[in-house]
């Protein structure tokens, strides 16, 4: 009678352990369903900064790069992951040590991107431009031949925009407008995110 009663005993330990097993295999099947579902995509990122003087435009700024996304049910906060940075360093004035200094002319862009399975993008960017303007005519004719001078008229524009803001997929969007108050000169910023198949 010991024998049959060992036997169920350890039939009972075995079907407890599989069910323990089983239990611990389930979220781990869940798990790796769940990771399928997130879906490596490259997408293309074009911003355009425009200057209009008045109605006409004067200048139009390109800047594309290819990027990847996680598709993914529900967009978190995108966090920085592209960048360019494209420009010069100008010379000016030595300081009172006689060590030449330096201004950065050009653009910087900072970039994260969200997406989801219907085409829709959360976008966070960091968009800065420095440009070199000549000095007034007046200002520089009058001083040109002084030593002193030492690009004291010079005029450095500045165009810097941070936002998060949600895309459709292929259409251009614009995502900050901007007047210079020195001479009146409207800046645009406009970005399209496409998707490369």
């Amino acid at each position: 009678m010991k024998r049959p009663l060992q036997i169920v005993a350890i039939a009972a330990l075995l079907g407890i352990a599989g069910t323990s097993v089983q239990g611990q295999e389930k979220p781990k099947e869940e798990s790796q369903h769940e990771n399928a579902a997130r879906l490596f995509a490259t997408v293309k990122v074009h911003f355009v900064l425009n200057e209009f003087d008045g109605d006409k435009k004067i200048a139009s700024l390109p800047y594309s790069f290819l990027m990847s996304t996680d598709k993914e049910k529900g967009m978190g906060n995108p966090i920085y992951r592209n960048f360019i940075r494209t420009g010069s360093r100008l010379s000016v004035s030595p300081d009172k040590d006689g060590k030449m200094q330096y201004m950065e002319i050009g653009s910087n862009i900072d970039c994260g991107l969200n997406s989801d399975d219907a085409g829709q993008y959360l976008m966070r960017f960091n968009f800065e431009r420095t440009a070199l303007a000549p000095p007034p005519t007046n200002d520089y004719d009058n001083k040109k031949g002084d030593p002193a001078f030492n690009y004291a008229a010079i005029r450095l524009p500045t165009f810097r925009s941070t936002a998060i803001v949600p895309l459709k997929d292929g259409r251009a969007t614009e995502v900050m407008s901007a007047v210079d108050p020195l001479n009146g000169h409207t800046y645009t910023l406009t970005v399209t995110v496409t998707a490369q198949k």
